[in-house]
């Protein structure tokens, strides 16, 4: 279960705010460099930067980068008692060309780098710290990370990424390193394409089969499939549940916070096969990490993704789906669902990949999170107004991806096949039926007639509890799996109505229980003309419908639904129903 200790959430219902520097944990930063470019392009004036299209103008072969011979220590970052490097093959450049009073630079500052924007190049360098989520304290581990970051962002962006060069000093000794880079025209940022109501269609299917096609080459083994079992995911969750109350900078509704924590339980609780699942079918890569709409640009002749999550390999991992369900956040929080939906097809087209909706949402949600914590880190009034518009877009994609099972019962001819359909056909839920169920067990076609007096024949009683065993044990397999599920059957036995609950309270599933009424002459008219058609799989008829109703226990656990009215309108009432239907109440800690 998740828990977040009294002290913690007093935090939240206090508002108390806990001030978080350079210096802050570790863990309170999982998509950190994201905040990071945002401060600085914040706290940073970006420099002009003139309208190009991949390749860039006047930028060749790596070797073509400028250098220069000024000469200037880098005060802080060596001494001269080091020993001498050994000759470097990399392009050089004097530190003072770096510097924000050089000519034609600018100059943006993050906590662990520093951009220089020279026409159009662009030099980022590491900056000498040591942090709780990354070590640069060292010129070896600034090289190791520069190393990095070239060689993760070239799988999706070869020609931004040009490679490393060396910062010399006044004796050309090299004293540091900087990853080289075309530079990127801001007006064609996605995130302000978007903003603008630039129509981005054709980009957000490029990136998707960008992503796709980095999806199936990226690396795939035991270590890196172990941040997405179901123990991986509850402390990720937990954790970064933990850092948005530190994180908080006024108070935040403790009930959405509880209600958050609890739909997040019951969603990890029942889904072990899924996420084995996901594991044993390759669906854990090393993948981008941090896809947001502020590193994608739109070129003219493509897309160009940077800024992959390159100093902590173990965010980098996941589930493809975590990868893609970042920039699906994104673009929602941008007021632009409808891309976030084509993105995901988009996706599903290129990859081939296929998954449970309610997978989809559980991960965009924990992006969702994330930007949450993020935000509130900032510390800004606006960031805080952020924050809270994403915690309530966690909330509601936690909602929407509740594992539902529906049961949906009745006498003969009362109209629940027409009702379960409905339901089935509206929100793409597996619809599973008794009547077709129970001829399948008996090698029959659906559609063969076969009447029986009620108890007997292939409506005998150990047929009947089979029938319901079997209707149990399928929709057992596709909860756990994240699908929600429909039941079409009478459910006239209390004792088969438990079975259900019972597959329910062990897949942590919400369950909803319908009942169709509609007056018995109106459904034994009904049952005559499907009778005429012979196109269904029932065999109940007038005379069954009535030993039935004498049978039938009492159900005061089901909702009713009146199907008296046309099929639509009933369909509409039972669908008020499944939306109207909270989550279970989640249990005293």
């Amino acid at each position: 279960m998740f828990e977040l200790g009294a002290e913690r959430l007093g935090r939240i219902r206090r508002g108390g705010r806990r001030v978080v520097g350079d210096h802050a944990h570790g863990h309170l930063f999982p998509c950190i460099h994201v905040w990071l470019h945002a401060s600085a392009r914040r706290r940073t004036r970006s420099p002009p930067e003139q309208k190009v299209t991949s390749p860039v103008a006047g930028v060749g072969t790596f070797g073509s980068c400028p250098t220069a011979d000024m000469m200037c220590p880098v005060r802080g970052m060596v001494t001269s008692s080091q020993p001498p490097r050994p000759p470097s093959r990399r392009p050089r450049i004097d530190e003072r060309l770096l510097r924000a009073d050089a000519d034609g630079v600018e100059i943006a500052q993050t906590h662990v780098s520093s951009l220089a924007f020279r026409g159009d190049l662009v030099h980022k360098r590491k900056r000498p710290v040591r942090l709780h989520f990354v070590d640069l304290s060292t010129d070896e581990l600034r090289e190791a990370m520069c190393e990095r970051e070239v060689a993760l962002n070239r799988r999706l962006s070869p020609d931004v990424y040009l490679g490393i060069e060396d910062i010399v000093d006044a004796s050309g000794t090299v004293i540091d390193h900087a990853v080289l880079m075309r530079r990127m025209p801001a007006e064609r940022r996605l995130s302000t394409l978007v903003r603008h109501g630039t129509p981005v269609s054709r980009w957000l299917r490029d990136v998707a089969t960008l992503l796709a096609d980095l999806h199936r080459r990226a690396a795939t083994t035991e270590q890196i499939a172990s941040v997405a079992t179901q123990a991986a995911l509850r402390a990720l969750w937990t954790s970064s549940l933990d850092d948005l109350v530190v994180a908080a900078t006024r108070p935040v509704d403790a009930a959405l916070v509880d209600d958050i924590i609890g739909l997040v339980d019951r969603y990890i609780s029942g889904r072990d096969a899924l996420f084995t699942e996901r594991i044993r079918h390759g669906r854990i890569v090393d993948g981008h990490g941090d896809l947001v709409a502020d590193d994608i640009f739109c070129l003219d002749d493509g897309p160009r993704i940077l800024d992959c999550l390159e100093f902590d390999e173990r965010l980098r991992w996941g589930d493809v789906l975590n990868d893609v369900a970042f920039l699906a956040m994104d673009l929602e929080h941008l007021a632009r669902a409808d891309l976030a939906e084509e993105f995901l097809r988009d996706y599903h087209e290129a990859s081939g990949e296929s998954h449970p909706s309610t997978l989809e949402h559980h991960y965009i949600a924990y992006r969702a999170l994330v930007r949450a914590k993020i935000s509130f880190l900032q510390g800004t009034t606006a960031d805080d107004e952020h924050a809270h518009a994403y915690l309530t877009q966690v909330h509601r994609h936690l909602v929407r991806g509740r594992v539902r099972l529906v049961v949906v019962g009745g006498l003969p001819g009362t109209g629940k096949s027409t009702i379960a359909a409905g339901i089935g056909d509206a929100l793409g839920w597996p619809v599973l039926r008794s009547d077709v169920i129970r001829k399948e067990l008996l090698g029959l076609d659906p559609r063969e007639h076969r009447p029986a007096a009620f108890g007997s024949g292939i409506y005998a009683g150990e047929v009947t509890d089979h029938t319901y065993a079997t209707l149990a044990l399928r929709a057992q397999e596709l909860l756990g799996n994240g699908e929600c599920v429909i039941l079409d059957a009478t459910f006239a036995s209390e004792r088969h109505r438990a079975i259900v609950r019972e597959v329910a309270d062990e897949l942590a599933a919400d369950l909803l229980e319908l009942r169709c009424l509609l007056p018995a002459a109106v459904a034994a008219e009904r049952m005559a003309r499907r009778a005429a058609a012979s196109s269904d799989a029932s065999d109940a008829d007038e005379t069954v419908a009535a030993v039935l109703s004498q049978h039938f226990d009492p159900w005061p656990a089901a909702a009713t639904v009146n199907t008296l009215p046309p099929r639509d309108d009933a369909v509409r009432s039972a669908l008020i129903r499944v939306d109207a239907s909270p989550p279970p109440a989640r249990p005293a800690q």
